[in-house]
């Protein structure tokens, strides 16, 4: 494990944790869910993209047969995820869309 890799985990909590305050922020000034998932996928896309092409170009390389999964993965389950995400905030508390865990009975 790296040194810095609990620092990493930390932030992405806490990233986690005060997204929700943006969505309901956004969605306040008449964004739909959509829309949000929309700017979070470009401004995603603008911070990973520079990343990329500075790293070394064989960790880029992908694949044809495998582009169907990173585009059904990516595209398909990240879209679908960050919707009702989204949603879930928007139609509940805070609390409720990031912690809430199904009950199963005994």
């Amino acid at each position: 494990m790296t040194r810095g890799a609990p620092f990493l985990i930390l932030s992405a909590g806490v990233l986690w944790g005060i997204l929700g305050i943006f969505v309901r922020r956004l969605n306040g000034s008449g964004l739909t869910s959509m829309d949000i998932v929309g700017i979070r996928a470009a401004v995603t896309t603008m911070i990973l993209v520079p990343v990329l092409l500075l790293r070394r170009k064989g960790e880029r390389r992908i694949r044809l047969r495998d582009v169907c999964c990173f585009l059904g993965t990516g595209i398909g389950s990240i879209v679908f995820f960050n919707f009702c995400y989204f949603q879930a905030v928007v139609m509940t508390s805070l609390y409720v869309a990031a912690f809430s865990i199904p009950h199963r009975p005994s």
